[in-house]
């Protein structure tokens, strides 16, 4: 019974693969492991694998769900790299395609594949420093203001005698499920001041930190 469940619908996308040669995979690989590839679905990597296999956006982002579908199944069930191929072959047997037949021999494209469906240290540390960024709070995604200029009239309020200059603020905010929100408030120039007092601390208050832990080498 196999270990590894591939949808039948996939064949597409394993094709792709399998008739790509191996400076492509390789170039998929180190994308998909950059610090970058925190968001794999996301325009600028979609981009970017268009690119590097000469094929559609929306066969980019059917195969991006395959690789992470499949790396992840190959994980859990703990399976060794031989039956890993083993299975995949087998799946790509009943295609018949005969360029994609052909490769299943290339010793050099079954070690790609390997490293594709494998762990990937390098986007899995960002996502999760990412993650820690956002922690369970909502973070600050956008900033926008408004100055307005407010008369003040007399009591008859016949006349203005005076002026208010206040910052209409929003503060765009996104949880860990990219669900948006927004804070609607009202800035004066002495709460500004407070702000920029605040935003320059804390600033002086994270370059200390990152000189502190320069030292402190990333593990994967």
């Amino acid at each position: 019974m196999p270990r590894i469940l591939i949808p039948k619908n996939a064949t597409d996308e394993f094709l792709i693969l399998f008739k790509a040669d191996v400076s492509q995979l390789e170039a998929l690989i180190n994308l998909l492991n950059s610090a970058k590839a925190t968001s794999p679905r996301s325009p600028g990597t979609l981009s970017k694998i268009v690119d590097i296999l000469n094929i559609s956006v929306e066969d980019a982002y059917d195969v991006v769900m395959l690789v992470d579908f499949i790396s992840k199944q190959k994980e859990i069930s703990n399976i060794n790299d031989d039956e890993f191929i083993s299975e995949i072959k087998g799946f790509i047997e009943k295609s018949a395609n005969e360029d994609a037949l052909k490769n299943m021999a290339n010793k050099t494209l079954e070690q790609a594949l390997l490293n594709l469906f494998g762990k990937k240290p390098i986007a899995e540390l960002a996502k999760k420093k990412e993650k820690l960024e956002t922690g369970l709070l909502k973070t600050v995604t956008n900033i926008e203001g408004t100055c307005e200029l407010r008369p003040v009239f007399n009591i008859e309020r016949s006349h203005i005698v005076d002026k208010v200059i206040t910052v209409i603020t929003r503060l765009t905010l996104e949880d860990d499920r990219d669900k948006e929100d927004s804070l609607i408030f009202q800035l004066n120039s002495e709460s500004l001041k407070k702000l920029k007092e605040f935003i320059e601390i804390t600033n002086k208050k994270i370059e200390i930190m990152q000189k502190e832990i320069t030292a402190v080498e990333p593990k994967q």
